[in-house]
């Protein structure tokens, strides 16, 4: 499995979520088709199963961004992130109730709910209580990965730091061993020097 860092460096983040939720799309299209050609006599053609899916999917790829940003300021927040819990059971159960007002407005809007007899409101709660625990899943999903993303980042931050100091710390021991040769280097080369003047090579001194 490729690093979180190395997916973003070849490919954008938002294209990495749309993505995503574009495979959920077609797993789930299959789904309501072959739903459709097993309890429906004429069943749907793909594009419509595809059509019925889609609006689940994007609807949480557009509010990634949103659990994303209250993911950072509960991580962020020393206060939050002590209820990070109950918070996130929280903004998960509003995200689920907000998603599943928008995706049932669809459904009516389309006509779908029409084609079971529902009105918005039978609809809203038949889908509140059976698809609540799936949007709650979904949002966990989604806080996860942010997590995730995170403690990669930083263990990668710290990798980084750990090896700058270690190139310190060998560039400061070579500057020490530097330090303590050159008194000695100095010392013989002095030394060597006394003892040719005392033996009289005065010129060989000189050179």
């Amino acid at each position: 499995m490729q690093p979180f860092s190395t997916i973003e460096r070849r490919v954008p983040w938002p294209l990495v979520v749309l993505g995503v939720a574009l495979t959920m799309t077609a797993v789930d299209a299959s789904q309501v088709y072959f739903n459709y050609a097993l309890l429906s006599p004429h069943g749907i053609p793909c594009w419509e199963a595809i059509l019925r899916s889609a609006p689940m999917w994007l609807l949480w790829a557009g509010l990634t961004p949103l659990a994303f940003g209250f993911a950072r300021r509960v991580a962020e927040d020393r206060f939050w992130s002590c209820w990070a819990v109950p918070l996130h059971l929280l903004v998960g159960f509003g995200f689920a109730l907000a998603h599943i007002a928008v995706a049932t407005l669809l459904s009516v809007w389309a006509g779908w709910a029409a084609e079971w007899g529902y009105t918005y409101e039978v609809l809203f709660v038949k889908s509140l209580t059976s698809k609540v625990a799936v949007h709650l899943l979904a949002y966990g999903a989604i806080v996860g990965t942010f997590y995730a993303r995170e403690n990669h980042r930083r263990y990668r931050e710290r990798e980084r730091a750990t090896a700058h100091l270690e190139q310190r710390l060998a560039e400061a021991r070579l500057q020490a061993l530097r330090t303590q040769l050159q008194p000695h280097f100095l010392f013989n080369t002095l030394n060597a020097i006394s003892v040719l003047v005392l033996k009289g090579e005065t010129q060989t001194a000189i050179r």
